[in-house]
């Protein structure tokens, strides 16, 4: 049909091609390498760790409080490098991440009454005058990630990555109690582990002049675990006939992580843009997902009945960081 002249039909628009310009730092002779360290103080926590039920009476009937296990902050480290592509500006970095720490808690009966432990076996007697929790736990972490730095608006860049994990972490606890001044039961519980998986994340700096910005990361990732070691030891020095000693093989899950992360930086190039200097403070929160595989026992009859708690593991605190480029 003809085109009515009063109504002109639209033009087709043109479309430039476009893209988010780099934002990387640009140093001058650049070998495009760079390095980082950070030192981390984190507190370690971790559900269903409770020592003991601290009951006022000492006949059968109860009535008391939980006593829960001590978390207390903990330094440790990270040490990363990483460089970039001439494609598209993309970089590839590697980090590793050391975290290992040792808690403790100590707790009395009251006047009266007795402790009973959470980690007793119910074979063996568990009324108690003192106890005694020691966890110890050890978190490795190394990864690998592509990424790109690029400008999102003016005072805004963010990087996109994608890559891998793997993760090492060890936990042992040892549980002493004791009636009045002898030792009566010796528990020892081992959870170990590794696992592999892909993680994904965004990195975002928000300029907010003279070199400074604010800082919002995060991460997440899905792990395939493998729990080489799971094992509980219970010794009782006066009883040895009701020793317990049970261990697990290759239990196999594939867990989710998050990592999250919130601060503020300040950068600055030096030697005439040579080097490019960048410092940063933040405070992190992970979460490791039904990380507790310590087992509890149920049953003085059937005394295989048991259950996994599988609290989650967390770990949060303050991160300093100081990078180089060049």
């Amino acid at each position: 049909c003809e085109q009515d002249p009063c109504c002109p039909a639209w033009e087709t628009p043109v479309l430039n091609a476009a893209y988010n310009y780099s934002a990387r730092p640009q140093t001058k002779c650049s070998w495009d390498l760079y390095v980082d360290a950070s030192f981390v103080y984190w507190q370690p926590i971790q559900e269903n760790m409770e020592l003991a039920l601290s009951n006022s009476l000492s006949g059968t009937e109860i009535n008391g409080s939980m006593v829960n296990m001590a978390f207390d902050y903990k330094p440790g480290f990270k040490i990363a490098m990483g460089g970039y592509f001439d494609y598209d500006n993309w970089d590839l970095s590697a980090e590793y991440t050391w975290f290992h720490s040792n808690q403790s808690k100590n707790t009395e009966n009251l006047t009266g009454g007795v402790l009973l432990s959470t980690w007793q076996h119910p074979f063996a007697a568990g009324s108690f005058t003192k106890l005694t929790e020691k966890w110890n736990l050890k978190v490795d972490l190394a990864d690998v990630d592509l990424g790109r730095w690029q400008y999102v608006g003016k005072n805004f860049t963010i990087r996109p990555n994608i890559g891998a994990r793997g993760a090492w972490i060890r936990q042992d606890v040892s549980v002493i109690g004791m009636v009045s001044t002898l030792n009566t039961s010796n528990i020892t519980v081992k959870s170990h582990s590794w696992g592999l998986g892909a993680k994904t994340g965004v990195d975002t700096n928000w300029m907010i002049g003279s070199g400074f910005r604010v800082i919002g990361n995060a991460e997440a990732d899905l792990l395939f675990t493998n729990y080489t070691g799971l094992s509980y030891r219970s010794l009782l020095p006066f009883t040895p006939a009701n020793d317990i000693f049970i261990k697990q093989k290759s239990v196999y899950a594939v867990k989710p992580h998050l990592d999250l992360e919130l601060g503020l930086g300040w950068s600055t190039y030096l030697d005439c843009n040579n080097w490019y200097l960048d410092f940063a403070a933040t405070y992190e929160f992970q979460v490791f997902f039904d990380q507790n595989m310590f087992r509890h026992f149920n049953d003085d009859q059937m005394t295989a009945s048991s259950r996994l708690p599988n609290g989650n593991l967390y770990l949060q605190g303050l991160t300093l960081t100081a990078k180089l480029e060049y």
